[in-house]
């Protein structure tokens, strides 16, 4: 993996270029702080982030405002702090220094797992809330024309089916036409009374 380093030129951290080399992956940076790093994040091809910086979660923060990655944050001492300030953001280990690689490895490997777990788990949401979105969308689509066209549910949905068909295009796609020009229903119809078009009152 291409990793970003950012580290504080602590005496615990000299050594985390040659242990993340050793481990098999590439290092990026080091760098000195988060400012540097989103700076690389959006220039490079980088596949974890590796935070030994004094105020990690604040750098954390600013890095995942740029691009969504997983964190490992390296702290000189034992501080509990760092992971309840960093809980809504992607930061899967906590770690002190020194850091031995027999304890980097499996942080590395497993914020990574993580990370693409809750990828897949963000990407499984957002379609689901899309696909909810197009249900919305069809059904005030049949409303719409229920009304406008004096047409029965099932009827209304046989239309915009048969739109979809003809169209080549998804059934929310049509419906959210027949959304956008509601108004243009609407004056037709009231302009139409006749013809199957219930003539609205006043």
């Amino acid at each position: 993996m291409d990793i970003l380093l950012a580290d504080d030129r602590s005496p615990g951290a000299r050594m985390l270029p040659s242990v993340i080399e050793a481990l098999g992956h590439r290092v990026v940076g080091p760098v000195s702080g988060a400012r540097e790093a989103v700076l690389l994040v959006r220039q490079r091809k980088v596949d974890l982030v590796i935070l030994a910086v004094e105020d990690a979660a604040a750098a954390a923060e600013e890095i995942s405002g740029a691009r969504l990655l997983p964190i490992v944050v390296v702290t000189a001492r034992s501080d509990s702090g760092v992971a309840e300030r960093a809980a809504h953001l992607p930061v899967f280990a906590c770690l002190a220094e020194p850091v031995p690689a027999e304890e980097l490895d499996p942080a590395i490997r497993l914020a990574r797992a993580r990370f693409d777990e809750a990828s897949v788990l963000r990407s499984r949401v957002a379609e689901l809330s899309r696909q909810a979105e197009g249900r919305r969308t069809v059904e005030r689509a049949k409303g719409i024309l229920m009304e406008v066209r004096g047409l029965s549910e099932d009827e209304a949905y046989r239309l915009l089916r048969r739109e979809s068909q003809n169209r080549g295009k998804s059934l929310a796609e049509v419906a959210g036409t027949v959304v956008s020009m509601e108004g243009v229903f609407r004056a037709g119809a009231r302009r139409t009374p006749h013809g199957g078009v219930e003539k609205r009152a006043g």
